[in-house]
């Protein structure tokens, strides 16, 4: 594991404030064309409340985006 971490070196995270379901429907939104080549349906289900987030948005929305992904793979698969 330590030789990835050498190989993959991530940017230091930029934290903000930063709104959850916000967050989570531009990554449904980028991943959407290709479930819809799947035929495979993401539904994203919005928290009512407000769910802020002290993190660097780009790193955690990269994380949804291969979440999906994966997903969408599995039952492509």
């Amino acid at each position: 594991m330590k030789n990835f971490a050498d190989v993959i070196r991530l940017p230091a995270p930029h934290k903000e404030k930063v709104e959850l379901n916000n967050l989570a429907s531009r990554a449904q939104m980028i991943m959407s064309s290709i479930s819809e080549e799947a035929n495979v349906k993401i539904q994203l289900n919005r928290d009512e409340n407000e769910v802020v987030l002290f993190c660097d948005p780009h790193q955690i929305q990269q994380v949804l985006i291969i979440q999906r992904y994966i997903l969408v793979h599995m039952y492509v698969l």
